[in-house]
């Protein structure tokens, strides 16, 4: 195949993905130079016995390399409105920034933001190398939540459920 016919092949690929909604969580964890985390809108559960949930990392992330470090991470799970901190743990700035006043405390040994719609915590399982990711899979040790609503990522736009749901708008990535 022609690589300009990867690239379109590429760029249709993203236009189609953006069109599925999907919940924005941030990937939490420990490691040698302190707190690390990673906005993700890859993550689901996988199994109910044992409890299992999955996620997915670029390759590159710090946060990655010090959850397969520690062996453990938490996923967080954003309300809607927390766009503010979507985009923060997007961002390539370290992680003592990141965590800059976003309230936070320390659960079985990794960061759980406090204002998260839901969170688990987890033991790495399996990493499994898929292109330019790595996908995760967690057993879960610990699991919490509050009601409301969750923070979407749908046409590269932070969005939630309802149309009154306010949204900071378009983030480009």
């Amino acid at each position: 195949m022609r690589p300009s016919a990867l690239v379109d092949h590429g760029a249709r690929f993203r236009d189609v993905c953006a069109e599925l909604p999907a919940a924005v969580c941030v990937v939490t964890g420990t490691g040698p130079g302190g707190l690390y985390g990673a906005t993700v809108s890859s993550m689901c559960s996988v199994s109910l016995d044992p409890l299992i949930v999955l996620v997915c990392l670029d390759n590159r992330s710090s946060t990655l390399a010090a959850v397969l470090q520690s062996g453990s991470f938490a996923v967080n799970a954003l309300h809607a409105g927390q766009n503010d901190v979507a985009s923060r743990f997007a961002s390539r700035v370290d992680g003592a920034t990141k965590y800059q006043g976003v309230p936070h405390r320390i659960r079985d040994g990794v960061p759980v933001l406090d204002d998260a719609l839901g969170w688990f915590v987890c033991d790495v399982a399996q990493p499994h190398l898929s292109g330019d990711h790595t996908i995760l899979t967690g057993l879960v040790r610990a699991v919490g939540g509050s009601d409301g609503e969750p923070l979407l990522w749908h046409r590269r736009t932070f969005r939630g459920l309802t149309p009154e749901t306010p949204s900071s708008g378009q983030v480009q990535r």
